[in-house]
């Protein structure tokens, strides 16, 4: 399995937990705020509704902010290889232009 699929496992694996702990969490802070009875029941529901859109939109939150962080790095490490790579041609070239003199 190469690094690609191995980051992006993780990073879905990683999106799924928190979205998971986040709904979790706001079922539970929501539910009570409901009352007792059988009219809070749409309170219930409103509220585990609510509680799994947000720790859907968290998820993938965490999976858009990973991904980007993920790409920002690979491009800077790139860059950083272009860089060294020019600069050791520089370097071949000067050494090359003394030695002929």
């Amino acid at each position: 399995m190469s690094a690609g699929v191995r980051g992006a496992l993780f990073l879905l694996a990683l999106g799924s937990v928190v979205g998971l702990v986040v709904a979790i969490v706001a079922v539970a802070a929501g539910a009570s705020l409901c009352g007792a009875g059988e009219a809070d029941l749409g309170c219930y529901e409103l509220t585990r509704t609510l509680a799994i859109r947000t720790g859907v939109v968290a998820g993938l939150a965490v999976v858009i902010m990973g991904a980007l962080v993920a790409g920002l790095l690979r491009m800077l490490s790139q860059g950083e290889r272009n860089a060294a790579e020019r600069a050791r041609e520089r370097f071949l070239a000067s050494r090359e232009a003394r030695s002929e003199e």
